[in-house]
């Protein structure tokens, strides 16, 4: 599965002798003083796929003049016209038969004129053939011929002749600006080999051209989401410089595994110990690598160091550190021992140290004694976490007490509300009864429930609920201490404590005290509805009934600012409220004004009906 283009590219390769390959461009030049015959072949290729040369032109060596040059998409000669033929043994037919063929795109018969054009120029001038491919635009058709493969998958490709050039490359550029062409955050870099015969897929993908059939989407997809959290991972626990691009060695290191050229020593260093760091900045092209502050172990490392490079035990001593560390790097508790395990390695031995460079020589030379100091740090933190567990769990018993005690105690004072609303109604009835038999004032006993509904939804109701609240805030308060108490446990061991019997005791008492809750809430929202239906029965009495004069019409014209009061928003408004229906009380206010105008309407027509002599208001008057 190979593009037609990478075929052409091939091809103008294997025609020139010399190729000088850049990240975006391959430089292809050649001298010649007799034009070889495949020339025309060339020049096929060039009219063809002008569209991935940025240039192409044959000049005249140590010369001013250009003979043939690709400008754009159009190919065209610029001092052919110029010449006379004393300079050349060709005759104005050949030229003319070449500009005719280019003037009507026929660049295949063209290319045959231009040969022997340029066969006779180059018995008198010695010509420079140059061309430049655009190696974006031969990505672009490689991912264009395995398209099935890529679809759907964020990728970063490049494309090189050869490993070797690649690192050639790679060696005289800043590890940070390698970083940012190559590594893309989110996008999963692959790099496509004309000469790699194998096929890697790891965080980044090494192929060879013939090798793209054996890629599938799946792989490649997965291998995306590993390196996406990779680079997340390294811009979350290393704190990077503005002007450096954060990358996880295993990228990088896929690379210096499976390059059979070598990858730049720079590259590696840079990135390996990178990963070891609480930050990395740069400033005066200066590297600053800190790793750990108390004891403090920082590496200044200069430009000038990484561009003359590394010795291979510096470099795969960093590799092997990073794959010991590498399984728990995004464990903040380990990174912490890591890197003091690092300093307080390094910091038994400042006599070994002569400059900066030495520390790097240091991390890598004692990689098992770091490792033994690890070992003890890890036992002493071990040994701490015990202690602090013992700690933890006498807590926690002292947490399912008051845990207990809380959830009883706001259970009971919600009961004893409700009970207190119940009596309160139970009061309401017999001092009604209690007017009737004492005095026989059975007028009373309509405006007197009246006041009393106002004042259990005015005010009781809305206490019942704060306690209601209440208990609801204890509940969940007691569900986070838990949570608390048994994360800080598993801080310690998440195998050493078995938190199940507990959680189930806890989950017990919370059940109680939300039953609890549940039935409170039912009750208060029914006995709201039930006192507002109530009093619209009052209010409706009082307002037929009696007289505008009388205590059951003050009493409806009370309940109406009261509840218009209720509606508004402020601090001690009832709004809010779970029991509180706002709309049902505005209703109430307009049954209530309505009642008001009905009254004085009566009033003022006792003849409108004839039933209306009948009603005590009037009967009252006479």
């Amino acid at each position: 599965m190979v593009a037609d283009e990478v075929s052409a590219v091939r091809s103008l390769v294997d025609f020139f002798p010399e190729a000088n390959e850049d990240l975006d461009r391959i430089k292809l030049s050649g001298q010649y003083s007799e034009v070889e015959s495949s020339l025309e072949e060339i020049l096929e290729y060039v009219s063809e796929y002008s569209h991935i040369l940025t240039s192409f032109e044959i000049e005249e060596r140590n010369g001013p003049r250009i003979f043939f040059e690709l400008s754009g998409a159009t190919i065209r000669n610029v001092g052919l016209d110029d010449l006379d033929e004393e300079e050349t043994n060709y005759d104005d037919i050949e030229l003319s038969r070449f500009q005719r063929r280019r003037q009507e795109g026929d660049w295949e018969s063209a290319g045959t004129h231009l040969t022997s054009i340029c066969s006779g120029i180059a018995d008198s001038v010695e010509l420079v053939v140059t061309a430049t491919v655009n190696k974006p635009q031969v990505v672009t058709s490689i991912e264009t011929a395995a398209s099935s493969i890529f679809a759907g998958i964020e990728t970063n490709p490049h494309f090189w002749l050869s490993e070797g050039s690649f690192s050639q490359w790679a060696e005289d550029k800043h590890p940070s600006r390698i970083g940012e062409v190559m590594f893309d955050a989110n996008r999963l870099p692959i790099l496509f080999f004309d000469d790699q015969s194998e096929l890697t897929v790891d965080q980044t993908v090494i192929a060879g051209l013939d090798t793209l059939g054996q890629l599938d989407s799946d792989t490649l997809q997965q291998a995306l989401v590993e390196y996406r959290a990779s680079q997340d991972s390294v811009r979350e626990y290393v704190s990077w410089g503005e002007d450096i691009t954060p990358v996880h060695p295993e990228p990088i290191n896929t690379l210096y595994n499976h390059c059979s050229s070598g990858l730049p020593s720079h590259l590696i260093v840079y990135y390996n110990l990178g990963l070891f760091c609480r930050s990395v900045a740069c400033v005066d092209d200066i590297t600053k690598f800190s790793i750990e502050l108390n004891p403090e172990l920082e590496i200044r490392l200069e430009d000038g160091q990484f561009h003359e490079g590394f010795n291979d035990n510096i470099t795969s001593g960093l590799v092997e550190l990073y794959n010991n560390f590498s399984s728990e790097s995004t464990e903040s508790s380990f990174r912490s021992l890591w890197q003091r395990a690092l300093a307080e390695t390094i910091a038994g031995r400042e006599e070994e140290i002569e400059s900066e460079l030495d520390k790097l020589y240091l991390i890598v030379e004692s990689r098992n004694e770091i490792t033994e100091t690890l070992d003890r740090l890890k036992r002493q933190v071990i040994k701490e976490d015990f202690q602090g567990l013992s700690d933890a769990l006498d807590e926690t018993q002292a947490l399912m007490a008051d845990i207990t005690s809380r959830l009883s105690d706001a259970a009971t004072e919600s009961s004893r509300r409700i009970q207190g609303l119940g009596f309160t109604l139970l009061g309401a009835i017999i001092a009604n009864i209690f007017l009737v038999l004492r005095w026989s004032e059975n007028r009373l006993v309509i405006p007197f429930t009246t006041f009393v509904t106002i004042l259990i939804l005015t005010f009781y109701l809305p206490l019942i609920q704060g306690q209601i609240d209440d208990l609801d805030r204890v509940i969940r308060e007691s569900q986070n201490d838990f949570i608390l108490y048994r994360d800080r446990i598993r801080q310690f061991n998440q195998d050493l404590f078995e938190f199940s019997q507990l959680e189930s005791r806890i989950n017990s008492y919370q059940g109680i005290a939300e039953k609890q809750r549940d039935r409170a809430q039912n009750w208060i929202d029914l006995s709201f509805y039930v006192l507002l239906s109530l009093w619209m029965v009052l209010a409706t009495i009082s307002a037929v009934v009696f007289s505008i004069g009388s205590l059951h019409f003050l009493s409806i014209i009370v309940s109406v600012l009261v509840f218009a009061a209720l509606v508004l928003p402020f601090d001690y408004s009832p709004v809010g409220n779970d029991y509180f229906e706002r709309t049902a009380v505005i209703v109430a206010i307009v049954i209530g004004i309505s009642l008001i105008c009905i009254s004085i309407w009566i009033s003022q027509n006792p003849d409108a009906y004839s039933w209306f002599s009948s009603l005590p208001r009037f009967q009252s008057s006479n």
